[in-house]
């Protein structure tokens, strides 16, 4: 195994030697980490710096962007660069290390081993938000506190949520805490009152919308000097009795609509004679 293993890095070697730029990546990557030989961090340096800034291949020169972004953020050959790490990052593109780029993130975030740059660890948050939990969970706490992008709590709820359902533990166990806080800040609901009993009648007049009413005037009866005396009343020569239809029967006499009083008085006094 070993001897197949070294003849492979002298076969990576020679091709190097003659130009191929996917034998130089291989191998400046085996020289930078001490993977199957010697480690010389310098010298893997030195190849990969070269492939990462050759354009006739992009997708070996992201590659080679992507191994020099985790070699200067793990500080491997003692070359550690959050600044650097960040620069080969950004050239690396779509074939950079995810694990590397939310470590990144965490130390801006932090300020760890750089100046402190919470703007940047979110852009580099929210691009790996899709594909990573840990970065959606992130991006949620920076969103929730308005650190390093314009606070909102509800794409930081949205966020903490969808993480939790891709099984994110902290996610999970954030969600659960802010659910708890919210029921317990609710206030009491109190008990529907019954309606109020009517007032009765002796409160109810004595309250002050009856009290400031204005009473309604009095009718006056008339005093027994104002009444008319009867020898005032002048004789009445005829009483049309609107009834229609009907006629008034007193003591066998029929009383027809229209007659006068004192024939209505003749003809009772003379059926009361005759029923003696």
């Amino acid at each position: 195994m070993r001897k197949a293993r070294k003849l492979a890095v002298d076969w990576l070697r020679k091709s190097s030697d003659a130009g191929y730029i996917l034998a130089q990546y291989h191998l400046g990557r085996r020289l930078l980490f001490g993977d199957d030989v010697k480690q010389n961090a310098r010298a893997g340096q030195t190849l990969l710096e070269q492939v990462a800034e050759n354009k006739d291949d992009p997708t070996t020169a992201k590659l080679a962007a992507s191994q020099l972004s985790k070699a200067f953020a793990q500080g491997v050959g003692r070359i550690k660069s959050i600044g650097s790490s960040l620069r080969w990052l950004q050239k690396a593109d779509d074939q950079a290390d995810q694990e590397v780029a939310l470590s990144l993130a965490g130390c801006l975030a932090r300020g760890e081993d750089c100046v402190r740059d919470a703007a940047t660890a979110v852009k580099l948050y929210r691009r790996y938000a899709p594909r990573s939990p840990e970065a959606e969970y992130q991006l949620a706490l920076h969103l929730a506190n308005g650190d390093g992008v314009t606070k909102d709590v509800h794409e930081a709820r949205r966020l903490l949520k969808s993480a939790a359902e891709r099984r994110h533990q902290k996610a999970r166990q954030t969600l659960e805490t802010l659910d708890n806080m919210a029921a317990s800040a609710l206030p009491a609901v109190a008990p529907a009152s019954a309606a109020p009993e009517a007032a009765p009648a002796a409160v109810a007049a004595n309250s002050p919308a009856v009290r400031n009413q204005p009473a309604a005037p009095a009718q006056r009866q008339p005093e027994e000097s104002q009444l008319p005396a009867l020898n005032d009343i002048p004789p009445l020569e005829r009483v049309d009795v609107q009834l229609v239809g009907i006629g008034v029967q007193g003591k066998g006499a029929l009383v027809s609509l229209g007659t006068t009083l004192s024939e209505c008085t003749m003809q009772a006094e003379s059926a009361d004679r005759q029923a003696r």
